[in-house]
């Protein structure tokens, strides 16, 4: 998947965050190599197990608001959410979110950062494909 360029910026994000660089090698023709290089520690390293209950990820009937235009990622956020106890209300575009947020408060919004066409607010007319949906 291409288009928005942000997974290098994370990318780099994260190695800066490490501490550690990034080497590009491109020669025309033969294509383009990419090294990470990370500090290394001399100290050993512990796995720790953390054993969760998965009613302790449960809600108490919180609100949560679920933006993607991948009705795949929806129905899985919403079946996964739901079985965890929380309400779920699905939209598949930022411009539905924002109708349906004039008349509903969320107490979670989790949305995918990049959605075709995107937003939209300041350079068209919104447009609406459906309502947001609650199972």
């Amino acid at each position: 998947m291409s288009g928005s360029g942000l997974g290098m910026s994370v990318v780099l994000g994260t190695v800066n965050d490490h501490k550690g660089f990034i080497q590009v090698d491109s020669v025309v023709e033969r294509g383009t190599r990419i090294k990470f290089f990370f500090p290394s520690s001399s100290e050993t390293q512990v796995k720790k197990t953390i054993e969760t209950d998965i009613r302790d990820l449960a809600g108490g009937h919180e609100k949560i608001l679920v933006i993607d235009d991948v009705p795949a990622q929806l129905d899985i956020a919403e079946k996964l959410l739901t079985r965890l106890g929380y309400q779920v209300w699905c939209c598949a575009s930022g411009e539905e979110a924002l109708i349906f947020l004039t008349d509903h408060t969320m107490d979670l919004i989790i949305i995918d950062m990049i959605m075709a066409p995107g937003i939209g607010i300041n350079y068209r007319p919104i447009r609406v494909s459906g309502i947001c949906r609650k199972p």
